[in-house]
């Protein structure tokens, strides 16, 4: 198990894995995000995977974008976690009708870092405010991925 109680008070992320099936070494972690490589066991495939837990500050939020972009590019990747942010108009109900710069600077990041949305089924809106009057719904989690993964790493998709 890792958490980052080291760069947060409060241990905003924290993750379990079994080490019989999954080795994970440390690259680096901030108050956002945390950075490892990964070793499947049974069949060596290597990998870099990033949590995130995105701030609700967009001013704050500009530290993972940094630190994703400025990651090493040209190995398998997967970055996952609460953005905290979507990627369009579209991925809201009842919330922003235009683009912000927050969605731009996290685009502008996922365009930089080569990383897109991996495929998925189920519910687009991952957020709810759950309110009765003014109740808006986002797609804040998701699950990014560069091509080298998707070139590599296809049974894990």
């Amino acid at each position: 198990m890792i958490d980052n109680y080291n760069s947060h008070s409060l241990g905003r992320i924290w993750v379990g894995w079994d080490p019989r099936i999954l080795n994970i070494t440390k690259i680096s972690e901030t108050d956002q995000i945390i950075h490892r490589n990964a070793c499947i066991l049974d069949n060596n495939d290597r990998f870099r995977i990033s949590f995130i837990y995105g701030s609700n500050d967009d001013r704050l939020r500009k530290a993972p974008w940094q630190s994703m972009c400025s990651s090493q590019h040209g190995s398998p990747w997967i970055v996952l976690g609460d953005f905290n942010v979507s990627r369009n108009v579209g991925e809201s109900i009842e919330g922003c009708s235009r683009i912000s710069g927050a969605m731009e600077d996290f685009n502008d990041c996922l365009q930089d870092s080569e990383l897109d949305d991996l495929r998925f089924s189920g519910f687009l809106h991952t957020w709810c405010n759950k309110r009765s009057n003014g109740c808006i719904s986002k797609k804040l989690d998701r699950v990014l991925v560069n091509n080298d993964w998707l070139s590599s790493l296809r049974n894990l998709k």
